[in-house]
Order: C-alpha cells, then sequence, then structure tokens
C-alpha cells in the first residue's frame, strides 16, 4: 500500500511543478513540438490508422451484432462479472466452495467483458465526435 502512496504523491509533486512552472513548459513543448513535427504526424497518422482498423474489429462486438440496443445491460453484466471475479480473489473460503469451471467461465467472461467496454467506449467517443 506504501507505493501506491508513494506513486501518488510523487505524481501530485509533478502536478505541482506543471502548475508552477506552466509557462515555461508551454515554450518548451512548443518548440519541441516544432523541432519533431514530422515525427508527430507520422505518429499521429499511425494512430488514425489503427483506431480506423479498430472501428472495423469492433463489428465482432455482441453490442454491434445486436445493434447496441442493450450495451447498457451488457455493460452492468460486464462490470458486475469483474466485481465476481475481485470477490473470488479475495475471499478464499469462496474460491474452495465455488466449482471449478466457476473460475474459468469468469476469467473467460472478463476477457470478453474487458472487450466489450472497449467497444462501448470507443462507440460512445465516436459518437460524441461525429456530433461535433
Amino acid at each position: 500500500m506504501t507505493l501506491i502512496e508513494i506513486t501518488l504523491f510523487i505524481i501530485i509533486l509533478i502536478l505541482i511543478v506543471v502548475l508552477i512552472n506552466q509557462d515555461n513548459l508551454t515554450n518548451i513543448i512548443r518548440v519541441q513540438r516544432a523541432k519533431h513535427k514530422a515525427k508527430i504526424d507520422i505518429t499521429l497518422e499511425l494512430l488514425k490508422k489503427l483506431f480506423g482498423i479498430f472501428r472495423k474489429v469492433r463489428r465482432f462486438s455482441l453490442i454491434y451484432i445486436f445493434k447496441s440496443k442493450f450495451y447498457k445491460v451488457y455493460l452492468v453484466f460486464a462490470i458486475s462479472v469483474i466485481f465476481t471475479k475481485i470477490f473470488l480473489h479475495y475471499n478464499a473460503q469462496a474460491i474452495y466452495r465455488s466449482p471449478v469451471w466457476l473460475g474459468k467461465i469468469v476469467d473467460f467472461l472478463i476477457v470478453s467483458s474487458a472487450w466489450e467496454i472497449i467497444c462501448v467506449l470507443t462507440k460512445i467517443i465516436d459518437d460524441q465526435i461525429s456530433k461535433k
């Protein structure tokens, strides 16, 4: 637990330094951006292509298959599966009492739920971008 607290303390100190030296940091970033503009543009193009590929791959999501009519229900289901996994991880007695297949099913559902959550978040972001 102390590692987390130390990490948060370091992050807070970095944020304080950034707030104090905001003008200097803005000038440094502006100079560095101008110096490396070609590399930044190539990186942005790669990210745009990856996002386009991800849009195409997202069609294999359950949410896309069922036309996003129940993605809020599935999102609640996915989050409950994650909470079940956390409960099973921290409660050793529940692991021993539950059947073996339950752990394997929950592991599979964690992976599929994570994929669906990513698809829902990118769909929401996509919708917000298209509204602008």
